[in-house]
């Protein structure tokens, strides 16, 4: 008597729904124990339930096999600023498939988050999720991506030599805070611990310098004000008692750093940001952090902190861009015109 053929898994790509919350934190459990902030409902349902937007469904789409969960991406929704132009984009986040069902399964999960949007952005790329980007067609910008870090304090235990750098270092600053202030007597400073509405719905209208998100005062809410994860400082910048500048801080208390979310600007101009700068870190050492540190692939700001005195390494950001029309592929291609900060992805 001839055994029937083993039957074959029902394999499905469906966008998830709020009650899926359950499933998919036991399969984030069970792939990715080791990576608790996968597992929190709050944060979840900040990122995927919560954003901005009209759009009704759940921004996050499951590979499901004979009705389990197996893998998973979500995505951030977003306009993307090149010039004048606007343009819908998308940043595929939280990219996870079971090992069993790489290949297929795994690419019919990726290409329904592809078709949301006409532009994506990948960040943090994995080595197998790079090989699939590219094949993709995705753009790896990787390389002009860059981290920058400064020691806030000095250890009593410093040679001689380190004291002396951390000497010079301090000397620097002072003397670019009075370049600063005598370049622009107006520019004055303020820090908060929450967003003021006021100044958000002028800060919301300013664009950004050459390639970026459009930071609406309600994306700047949620992505910063609203997130459970984060532990934020709002620094604004006035000139004549206006807003010209806000930067945004995550005072991380487990690696006790200050991280330069985000920057934003009416206009980026070298000294304002300059002086920005220099007051985060002030602020920072107020607050008896040992780090001050950012990743961004933004040539003004980039300029910037080398020129405060930040220390620079190569990145694990990761960027990557995804643009299917020949035309407008040629609009971002530059990595030059891009302001894009680490506030950008969900690293944090």
């Amino acid at each position: 008597m001839n055994t029937p053929p083993p039957v074959p898994p029902t394999i499905e790509v469906t966008r998830a729904a709020a009650h899926d919350w359950p499933a998919l934190a036991e399969f984030y459990a069970r792939q990715f124990s080791e990576r608790p902030r996968l597992n929190d409902a709050r944060v979840w349902q900040w990122e995927f339930l919560e954003q901005p937007g009209d759009a009704p469904h759940v921004r996050f789409y499951v590979l499901k096999v004979d009705g389990r969960i197996e893998g998973a991406i979500g995505y951030l929704q977003f306009d993307l600023c090149v010039g004048d132009a606007s343009f819908a984009a998308i940043h595929p986040v939280n990219y996870f498939v079971n090992p069993r069902y790489k290949g297929l399964p795994a690419l019919r999960l990726f290409r329904a988050m592809l078709e949301q949007r006409r532009i994506v952005i990948g960040s943090y790329v994995s080595d197998d999720a790079r090989r699939l980007l590219n094949k993709s067609g995705f753009i790896d910008f990787a390389a002009h991506v860059h981290g920058y870090y400064m020691g806030l304090g000095i250890s009593p235990h410093s040679n001689l030599r380190d004291r002396l750098v951390w000497a010079g270092r301090r000397v620097w600053e002072t003397v670019l805070r009075a370049h600063v202030r005598t370049m622009d007597r107006s520019l004055t400073y303020r820090i908060d611990v929450e967003l003021d509405a006021a100044l958000l719905e002028i800060a919301g209208a300013w664009p950004p310098p050459g390639i970026g998100i459009r930071k609406t005062p309600e994306y700047l809410l949620w992505r910063y004000a609203r997130s459970p994860a984060l532990n934020c400082r709002y620094l604004w910048q006035f000139a004549n008692g206006a807003p010209v500048s806000l930067a945004v801080l995550h005072f991380d208390k487990r690696e006790n750093s200050a991280i330069v979310l985000d920057l934003t600007a009416a206009t980026f101009e070298s000294d304002r940001c300059t002086g920005i700068f220099l007051e985060m870190i002030r602020h920072s050492r107020a607050n008896a952090l040992d780090m001050f540190t950012t990743h961004c692939m933004s040539p003004m700001v980039e300029a910037v902190l080398r020129r405060i005195g930040c220390g620079r390494v190569t990145s694990d950001l990761g960027f990557m861009l995804y643009i299917p029309d020949a035309e407008e592929k040629k609009i971002p291609s530059d990595a030059k015109r891009w302001h894009f900060m680490i506030g950008d992805t969900d690293r944090y």
